[in-house]
């Protein structure tokens, strides 16, 4: 019988309801519910064509040259929210987190446990699907521990999201080592 259900269950489900207690159908509503349907739903759906091509002919006057926070010109699929992710996807400096590392790296190892970035990233309240992505982007040697430098870019993106910024879908070559700051 295709995706309909069976009469003799819907019979079964329906047998003690009392439709004598169902609101009446008012006529007036449903003339207009099907007129709504069978003519202006139509009418609408013929237009979007033409407001497609006017609004690609449409000159944004008020939109200038460079992004702003609210107005992005969609070229290059720049959106909103990821205009400014150029400026983030560059290598953070570790000296922002070394306090924070050493402070969970008891054992003084170079390298932090999963179990002990996972008690410090928790706490960004981002979603789990979120926190698994920042650790697969900062985990680089995929080794299951963290170094500084990779607890430094697990920090990085942490904080790239908190700023509604879209994580990058693999880490960019140029971040996978850390900055030569010997200078």
């Amino acid at each position: 019988m295709g995706d309909f259900p069976d009469p003799r269950m819907m019979q079964e489900k329906l047998a003690g309801t009392d439709f004598s207690k169902f609101k009446k159908i008012d006529p007036k509503k449903m003339a207009t519910l099907e007129s709504m349907l069978s003519l202006d739903i139509p009418r609408l759906l013929e237009l979007i064509p033409t407001e497609q091509a006017n609004a690609m002919d449409a000159e944004l006057t008020q939109v200038g040259s460079s992004a702003s926070p609210f107005a992005v010109m969609k070229v290059g699929g720049a959106t909103e929210s990821t205009v400014y992710q150029s400026a983030w996807l560059v290598p953070p400096d570790p000296a922002e987190c070394l306090e924070e590392f050493e402070a969970l790296d008891i054992k003084k190892t170079g390298k932090i446990t999963g179990a002990q970035a996972k008690d410090k990233m928790v706490k960004s309240k981002l979603p789990s699907n979120v926190l698994h992505k920042i650790w697969s982007l900062a985990d680089v040697d995929k080794d299951g521990a963290l170094t500084l430098y990779e607890y430094t870019l697990a920090c990085h993106f942490i904080k790239m999201r908190l700023e509604g910024q879209d994580l990058p879908a693999s880490l960019p070559p140029h971040m996978a080592t850390p900055p030569d700051t010997t200078g």
